[in-house]
């Protein structure tokens, strides 16, 4: 999977993320330098059955996700399959201290997941803070009727956002025990190079 953690103006684009913990996340976290996280488009990309517990555990414990913006800031999410995972297909959350702001989540097509979009904030919050969510074409949200709620035009004010279902992360193999893969079509040569 992509996990960019304080990683800002990054690309994320016509890749396949596929048995996975989380597939794509970009985030905020007070751990590595350089937060928040901001501006990431990730657009066009297959992100499928990333509920895989023999997958590398993940830092913050996430499982089940397709596409998970943990407190990132203006973030454009568009154009991505995403499909098949048992959590959550795409979310916007709370994470650390950091809260999400200015995301948008436009013109995705959603189906088989736990539940297809969600947007859930942690303790007291309920600023929606510019986040939205447009032409996505998915069968079950939460908040309810997600795109009612949280509009791009005009952007909504406040939001009651529960945090929704989250899955138990199973126990898995420390990243550092996977083995390397195999050479990929898209990366000629050694891939450690």
């Amino acid at each position: 999977g992509y996990e960019g953690t304080n990683a800002s103006q990054v690309w994320v684009i016509e890749s396949v993320f596929r048995h996975n913990r989380v597939g794509v996340t970009p985030n905020s976290q007070s751990l590595e330098q350089r937060a928040p996280q901001t501006a990431a488009v990730i657009a066009g990309n297959l992100v499928v059955d990333n509920d895989d517990p023999a997958a590398p555990e993940q830092a913050s414990g996430g499982f089940g996700l397709g596409i998970a913006i943990g407190s990132g800031i203006g973030n454009v999410v568009t154009a991505n399959r995403v499909e098949g995972n048992d959590g959550t297909g795409i979310l916007v959350t709370t994470l650390d201290t950091f809260t999400p702001t200015g995301n948008r989540i436009e013109g995705n097509v959603l189906d088989g997941n736990g539940l297809d979009l969600g947007y859930w904030l942690t303790g007291d919050e309920t600023d929606a803070g510019g986040n939205c969510f447009v032409d996505n074409r998915f069968s079950t949200s939460s908040p309810a009727d997600i795109e009612t709620v949280l509009p791009c035009d005009p952007p909504a004010g406040a939001v009651v956002a529960p945090i929704g279902p989250v899955l138990d992360s199973p126990a898995g193999p420390a990243p550092a025990d996977v083995p390397a893969p195999p050479a990929q079509p898209s990366m000629p040569g050694d891939v450690r190079a």
